[in-house]
């Protein structure tokens, strides 16, 4: 199953990835979850701490670098985040 959540201009800036409603209702809020980054299948996860609303993600900006949503300039690129269930937890593609 496929999920795409819009990152936008303000999720970018704040730093945060906002997580598909189908997720939420899974994982839940005040909860850990697993993100695997790009298409390797030898990836190595990171859990990251879904806030206590169970929105969203932060401490994010790394990987908005890496995917180009934030460049060396600091101008932001806003994307879809395509997210499936992986391994222990989601894996996380950004397109236009």
């Amino acid at each position: 199953m496929k999920m795409r959540k819009f990152v936008s201009h303000n999720d970018i800036r704040a730093q945060i990835l906002r997580l598909p409603k189908d997720i939420k209702s899974v994982v839940g809020t005040n909860r850990a979850v697993v993100i695997y980054f790009g298409s390797d299948s030898s990836s190595v996860g990171k859990v990251f701490n879904i806030d206590k609303t169970g929105t969203y993600v932060g401490g994010i900006i790394k990987f908005f670098r890496a995917y180009g949503l934030v460049s060396t300039k600091n101008e932001f690129f806003p994307k879809y985040a395509v997210w499936k269930e992986f391994k222990n937890g989601f894996n996380v593609k950004f397109e236009s």
